[in-house]
């Protein structure tokens, strides 16, 4: 089963797109009831680009709130940048969505199919820590200094998108993976990665994420664990390296970078 979008309606998004974002240098309002048109608008067109969820955060932040659905509400830059990476990635995606494809969990993956991988992520006061138990591969970095958010649950969702990305280096190596289960033991990261709706001191998270999850293109899952299964993650987002090694003696540890369009850095 799928949801279609056919030309003509990606071509009235794009129009709808283009005039939100069509302002003039001394007028840039758009008044309540315009805001929730284009939403709605926009949420319908999610059944068909589900990925690109993230793209409304700014614009509900802005209306949060707000009843008067003649006043002018100001549209910031930060909505223009993420309805611009929406209109980019629209022009170029498939209209279609395929509803029953993508049902699996992470107990279906299978350690010898060479499509399928899986890892355990965790951050502390301390670093982020990444650990691919089926490779027996450990990463680790300090705690980022320049990060918008400075709370442990931006952190914990960073290293989910630190993951993402280290496996996605590895598909560009010549190693496809297709599906990719992250486990992680903070419900709030599970919650924002399955949602893909986050506040905008995050969503730069989701979004670095997104554009990895399209360029792959990779299918993953993102669940919850307890904190006593998540061990090593957690020994080695705490920098405790030798206890690492002696509870996974056959450990191989490299260091970690972080997504610099997840910090807030431009991806241009």
């Amino acid at each position: 089963m799928s949801v279609t979008l056919p030309d003509e309606g990606r071509s009235r998004l794009l129009a709808a797109i283009d005039d939100f974002c069509n302002l003039s240098p001394g007028n840039r309002c758009h008044s309540l009831a315009a805001f929730q048109a284009f939403t709605g608008y926009a949420n319908w067109a999610f059944n068909v680009f589900p990925l690109l969820k993230p793209a409304l955060s700014n614009v509900y932040d802005k209306v949060a709130g707000k009843s008067d659905r003649h006043a002018g509400i100001y549209v910031n830059a930060a909505i223009l940048r993420d309805l611009r990476w929406l209109r980019s990635h629209v022009v170029n995606a498939p209209g279609i969505h395929l509803l029953t494809a993508n049902i699996w969990t992470p107990t279906d993956l299978d350690c010898l199919a060479l499509g399928d991988e899986f890892t355990l992520t965790d951050a502390s006061g301390h670093g982020l820590g990444i650990y691919f138990p089926w490779r027996r591969l450990g990463l680790h970095c300090e705690l980022p200094t320049d990060a918008p958010a400075n709370t442990i649950f931006f952190f914990k969702a960073l290293a989910v998108c630190a993951a993402l990305h280290h496996v996605f280096s590895w598909q560009q190596a010549g190693h496809f993976v297709k599906r990719l289960a992250i486990l992680c033991n903070n419900s709030n990261t599970v919650a924002i990665f399955n949602s893909l709706r986050a506040t905008p001191a995050y969503n730069k998270i989701l979004v670095s994420a997104v554009d990895v999850l399209i360029a792959a293109p990779l299918d993953m899952r993102v669940q919850h664990v307890a904190g006593e299964f998540n061990t090593v993650a957690d020994t080695l987002s705490r920098g405790k390296f030798d206890l690492a090694r002696q509870l996974v003696p056959e450990i191989t540890l490299l260091p970690l970078l972080p997504p610099p369009d997840a910090l807030g850095a431009s991806s241009s």
